[in-house]
């Protein structure tokens, strides 16, 4: 679970801080690398909204796991 919380907190803050392999990362690489191939098809600015998108999944569903097991005390 922490890893998903670490992996949403840095997509949000890639996004805000504009890293370029995660907004504008090479087309070359799209064959190896998600974020080419998804460049490739939406552009830069779908990018940069695929990840915010998905970086607030994560934080969003960590946040509720935690809930739901320390306070609803469920598994």
């Amino acid at each position: 679970m922490s890893v998903f919380l670490f992996l949403g907190i840095a997509l949000i803050y890639g996004r805000y801080a504009r890293w370029p392999f995660l907004v504008d990362p090479p087309d070359d690489l799209r064959w190896v690398y998600s974020h080419s191939f998804l460049k490739r098809y939406v552009g830069t600015s779908g990018l940069v909204y695929f990840n915010y998108l998905v970086g607030t999944v994560f934080v969003s569903g960590c946040i509720y796991a935690l809930v739901k097991s320390l306070i609803l005390g469920i598994r």
